[in-house]
């Protein structure tokens, strides 16, 4: 069977940052269908520090937003349902719920950041009043 390859190219542009991701493998013809109609998703994302990471460019999406203001459910959406996650297995696009608050994970160098009111600063479960755990987005 011959080897096809596949080469796909995303760029979108979001507030001034421009992701962009590409990828380039032997793949199968099947494979290669789908990763033309569904190109690769990895972004580098930019962080307001300068600081870069590379995120699904739906994360990239819920960054942005995040720094506009946006609580983590918002800056998903509607299309999204959320799933508890222990802490170890968080990753920076999952979300911090308090009963009356919830807020986007930046993990970062081995620390946990949030995301509040468009400002990452550090983790504190008692920010917001009754914290009710670690999320996943997930979607619909």
């Amino acid at each position: 069977m011959a080897k096809l390859y596949a080469r796909t190219f995303f760029v979108a542009l979001s507030i001034g940052t421009t992701y962009v991701a590409t990828s380039s493998a032997p793949v199968s013809a099947d494979v290669a269908h789908q990763q033309l109609i569904h190109p690769a998703s990895d972004v580098t994302y930019q962080f307001p520090d300068g600081t870069t990471q590379r995120v699904s460019s739906t994360v990239a999406k819920a960054l942005d937003k995040a720094f506009n203001g946006s609580q983590a459910r918002a800056a998903y959406g509607s299309g999204f349902t959320w799933k508890a996650i222990n802490p170890e297995s968080l990753k920076t696009g999952d979300g911090a719920m308090w009963a009356n608050y919830n807020a986007l994970i930046v993990v970062k160098s081995g620390s946990i950041k949030v995301i509040t009111n468009g400002q990452m600063k550090s983790f504190n479960s008692g920010d917001h009043g009754g914290f009710t755990g670690f999320y996943h987005p997930v979607k619909k």
